[in-house]
């Protein structure tokens, strides 16, 4: 149930000073002189120290003014900035075989960049690499993981092990490249964080589309833990996938998702102070809104930072909020305009077949944000019209 206030205007949190520009990240030069790359999609990124990571998908669509994927080459790129995202450089190949797609790519405490990537050679198993400079290159560290489809990456720099939730079950894998798992889901990875002596995920249920948490220590079985999270009315067959689960500042969780109904799409706010109990959930999108694919962040506050599409007006855009304080109920600024031309207007809805082009998905999966000292950095795909390509912005805040 929405908490009474989640409608109510929320208080403006204090002015973030300043925006950055719009910038379109390079494609990775071609592998296949038959089919070079033309666009791009699926971001994540990690930011740390100054130093900033984009992880995306590079396609070789039909053409470039088209989605349709009769001749289709998928391979995952790393482009990095060494200035706080200010300038990037060349699209890298992190490795992993020569067609790779849905990347991961997550920070340590430790400073170290970690990415996980399905090899589509090999049914959907995953790679695992390493960087130890920030993102100017890669280390294998696994390969052949089952993951079968959709993993999502949590790192434990103090255990020195990672954790990855996909279809094809929950895996641990130490830094040296062991690798324990568990059974196969009948779900798939959409987020992750920490906690409960190894990770946390949010894990999509395939039949229902609804959400369950998931804790896995490495050692036993994974556990769902606490109630199911509904996608949407029981009438709506289908809801966007992307969601970003972590840590509260008081050491709960919050897990921002996307609620659809008959005539709006909502992004909420989960709020469990442990994981076993129902929470408190309030809407951070404004009423009649069509938005979806949300990302999340906290700040060293204890605030928190988002970012999602909305596309009810007449071009979509990409919008940003921030909590006032670490108490959310204290609330939000209002949206704010991040791209205003991100994506088509007129209730485009990703997945829904009459507003998806011809043959092909438009977004794709996911965006995502990152918090490194008082700024925002932002990841998403930008495609009012063909090709889809990523880009990356940040909004720098107040301490």
């Amino acid at each position: 149930m929405l908490a009474a206030w989640a409608f109510v205007a929320c208080a403006e949190a204090s002015e973030p000073p300043a925006t950055g520009p719009l910038l379109e990240l390079p494609l990775l030069a071609p592998i296949d002189p038959t089919k070079p790359f033309n666009h791009s999609a699926e971001a994540t990124l990690v930011a740390n120290g100054g130093h900033v990571a984009v992880a995306a998908t590079q396609l070789h669509l039909d053409s470039e003014t088209s989605f349709g994927t009769t001749n289709l080459l998928r391979k995952v790129a790393v482009i990095a900035s060494h200035d706080r995202g200010e300038r990037f450089g060349a699209a890298m190949d992190p490795g992993g075989g020569p067609s790779t797609s849905d990347p991961v790519l997550r920070a340590g405490e430790d400073g170290t960049f970690w990415l996980a990537a399905l090899d589509t050679d090999h049914a959907n198993s995953a790679i695992v690499a390493e960087s130890d400079d920030q993102g100017r290159s890669f280390r294998e560290v696994a390969r052949g993981v089952a993951t079968l489809d959709k993993e999502w990456l949590v790192v434990d720099a103090r255990a020195r092990a990672l954790y990855i939730a996909a279809a094809g079950g929950v895996f641990r894998i130490a830094y040296d490249g062991a690798v324990s798992g568990s059974n196969v889901l009948a779900a798939y990875g959409e987020s992750g964080c920490s906690g409960e002596g190894g990770a946390v995920f949010a894990v999509r249920e395939a039949g229902t589309l609804h959400t369950r948490l998931l804790s896995y220590d490495g050692a036993s079985e994974p556990v769902l833990r606490g109630p199911v999270i509904d996608a949407g009315d029981a009438a709506v067959p289908r809801a966007a996938a992307a969601a970003s689960l972590g840590r509260t500042l008081d050491g709960g969780y919050f897990l921002v998702h996307t609620f659809r109904s008959a005539v709006a799409s909502e992004v909420r706010l989960l709020l469990r102070a442990t994981l076993d109990e129902a929470g408190t959930e309030l809407s951070l999108s404004r009423p009649g809104k069509i938005a979806f694919h949300p990302a999340a962040a906290i700040d060293a506050a204890g605030r928190l930072h988002a970012i999602w599409y909305e596309s009810d007006g007449p071009t979509g855009m990409l919008v940003y909020v921030r909590s006032k304080s670490a108490r959310f109920q204290e609330g939000f600024s209002e949206p704010r305009i991040i791209d205003p031309q991100a994506c088509p207007g007129g209730g485009f809805y990703p997945g829904q077949a009459d507003t998806e082009p011809t043959g092909g998905r438009r977004l794709r999966e996911y965006i995502d944000i990152a918090i490194d000292g008082s700024r925002a950095h932002f990841a998403w795909t930008h495609a009012p019209v063909a090709p889809s390509r990523v880009y990356t912005s940040y909004r720098d805040f107040e301490p």
